[in-house]
C-alpha cells in the first residue's frame, strides 16, 4: 500500500523532480534487495542449531554443600551485574584470532532422583546445517572444573573469529538433591543465572548466598 501510494505520487511529478524521485525510488528499491539478501544470508547461516554435552558428578554422599565461584573475568569486569547490562557490546571483544562474550549461563535445579550433586556442560550453537553447528559448538572454549565440593566457572567463553557468531553459548546445570545445599560465590551476580526462587524472585544479588534445595524450589538460608 504505502509503495504503492509511492509509486503513484512519483508518476504525477514532472520535470527534474520527476527524475530527482525516480533515482531516489531506484536506490530505495536497491537498499531494500540488499538488506533483503543480507537477511537472508544470516538466517541460513543459523537455520540448525546443534549442542555437545559434558557431565559431571559430585559423588561423595559426605557433601551437603556445593560451592560455587566465579572465575576472575580478566575481559570485561567482576563488577558487572549481569542483570543490569542491556548493551550486549559491554560483553563482547575481539582479541586476535578469537571473540570473547561475557555471557555464560548457569541454570540450578532441584533434584529428586539421586543423593550427588550433578553438573551439566552444554555447548550450543546455530549453523546453516546440523554439521556446522555441531562443529561451532565444539569449536568455542569454555572454563569450568571441579574439585571437591567446588565447582568453578568462567563468566566468559571464546569463540574462533573464523567460526563468526552463530549464537554459541555455554550452559551449567546444577541438579541439587532435595535437602543438600549450595553456596553461591561472591561474583554470582556476574553470570547469567536462572534457579526457581520460591522466597524472593525479585532478589537480584545472590552473592555470598546459601541455598537450600527443596521439592518447591530453592529456599535461602
Amino acid at each position: 500500500g504505502l509503495l504503492m501510494a509511492g509509486i503513484k505520487l512519483l508518476f504525477t511529478l514532472r520535470g527534474k523532480y520527476q527524475v530527482i524521485s525516480r533515482s531516489g525510488l531506484i536506490i530505495w528499491v536497491l537498499a531494500v534487495i540488499t538488506l533483503f539478501f543480507c537477511g537472508s544470508q544470516v538466517g541460513i547461516q543459523l537455520t540448525s542449531h546443534s549442542s555437545v554435552e559434558k557431565n559431571y558428578l559430585v559423588s561423595a554422599d559426605s557433601i551437603d554443600v556445593l560451592q560455587i565461584n566465579v572465575m576472575d573475568d580478566p575481559y570485561f569486569s567482576n563488577y558487572l551485574n549481569f542483570d543490569e547490562v542491556f548493551d550486549p557490546s559491554q560483553l563482547m571483544k575481539i582479541e586476535d584470532d578469537n571473540i570473547k562474550l561475557g555471557m555464560a549461563k548457569i541454570v540450578l535445579r532441584q533434584s529428586n532422583d539421586s543423593s550427588n550433586f550433578r553438573i551439566n556442560l552444554i555447548k550450543e550453537s546455530n549453523g546453516k546445517s546440523l554439521k556446522t553447528a555441531t562443529r561451532n559448538a565444539e569449536n568455542f572454549s569454555y572454563n569450568m572444573h571441579v574439585q571437591g565440593n567446588e565447582l568453578s566457572i568462567a563468566p566468559y567463553y571464546s569463540i574462533p573469529r573464523v567460526d563468526k557468531i552463530r549464537l554459541q553459548h555455554p550452559v551449567i546445570e546444577v541438579y541439587v538433591p532435595v535437602g543438600k545445599k549450595i553456596k553461591l560465590g561472591k561474583n554470582i551476580n556476574r553470570m547469567h543465572i536462572k534457579m526457581s526462587n520460591i522466597y524472593s524472585k525479585n532478589d537480584k544479588d545472590l552473592a555470598n548466598t546459601i541455598w537450600l534445595s527443596t521439592v518447591d524450589g530453592f529456599y535461602p538460608q
